[in-house]
């Protein structure tokens, strides 16, 4: 498991493309809107070193029998349930809660079990696809954070999501090599303090296409890959009190959009592709995320 300095190191080892309020950056570590976040994402990195948290934060790889983040863990049991909920409380209590990594944790046990019906169904081999994935982040210790909300003008208008169809992520190209993506995804909130990019469907399929039913892993530096950030106000600051303010200060200044153009996914990195049927059972598992696999 990496050290914080280790982290810190990875991060500024990736060749990130952003732009932040309008200014292309090409070292987002050294911009001074990231240090929130940075020191918040640095803390399990930290605890999981302390013998107080170690069981907490750390727990074993299923598929390795080695030390990992709990975070890269897929649940196996109860015991694993409950010690996720006291992750989440521990981080939401002490040391702002690490809501991206949570999205993430939940993302990763939603595929683990979608991908193993998929494959029961078809026998495309993508559930060994994805516990090879799950090894790679596992053992190199990284950050996963989650891109599911699409950019629409209004979450609670009634206009149809079809009219916007271009702008959510979706398949350009199917060659045997992977696949080549493009379309947009909103509230990556974290993504420049992270390694790697979970691309999720839209909750709003229904409205949509095949070509929009695709689940992928990225890595954060991939060419065509640009997070786009705007420096708001938080609304929520307006109620004042400490730890609103704090919990502002490290939510909304990372809040940003992840545009995809053209961008290629290898096979090996895609665990949901015009499985429709599918869809939705991921996305009930990713939002109420109290299953585990065994």
């Amino acid at each position: 498991m990496m050290t914080p300095d280790q982290y810190r190191k990875s991060l500024s080892d990736l060749h990130i493309k952003a732009r932040i309020r309008g200014e292309r950056i090409h070292t987002p570590l050294d911009h001074p809107v990231v240090h929130a976040v940075l020191n918040e994402m640095i803390k399990p990195y930290e605890m999981a070193r302390m013998p107080q948290y170690e069981e907490i934060v750390t727990a074993t790889s299923h598929l390795t029998g080695g030390r990992i983040n709990r975070f890269n863990h897929v649940h196996q049991n109860i015991d694993d349930l409950y010690k996720k909920d006291i992750l989440n409380e521990l981080f939401a209590r002490n040391n702002g809660h690490l809501f991206p990594r949570t999205r993430a944790m939940n993302a990763l046990n939603a595929l683990s079990i979608t991908t193993c019906d998929i494959e029961e169904k078809y026998g495309t081999g993508v559930h060994a696809r994805f516990c090879n994935y799950i090894k790679y982040i596992q053992d190199n210790d990284l950050i996963c954070d989650g891109s599911m909300v699409d950019p629409t003008p209004n979450r609670c208008s009634t206009i149809p999501y079809n009219r916007y169809a271009d702008l959510f992520v979706h398949l350009v190209e199917n060659s045997p090599e992977g696949l080549v993506i493009r379309g947009v995804k909103a509230l990556t909130t974290h993504a420049l303090t992270s390694h790697e990019l979970l691309v999720f469907p839209t909750c709003y399929l229904s409205t949509l296409s095949d070509r929009h039913c695709i689940a992928c892993a990225l890595p954060i530096d991939t060419p065509g890959i640009t997070l786009v950030f705007e420096q708001q106000p938080s609304p929520i600051s307006l109620f004042g009190g400490s730890i609103i303010d704090r919990a502002s200060q490290v939510f909304y200044p990372l809040s940003n959009m992840c545009v995809f153009d053209n961008v290629f996914v290898p096979w090996e990195r895609v665990f949901l592709n015009a499985h429709r049927e599918f869809v939705t059972q991921f996305i009930e598992l990713l939002e109420y995320n109290i299953c585990f696999q065994n």
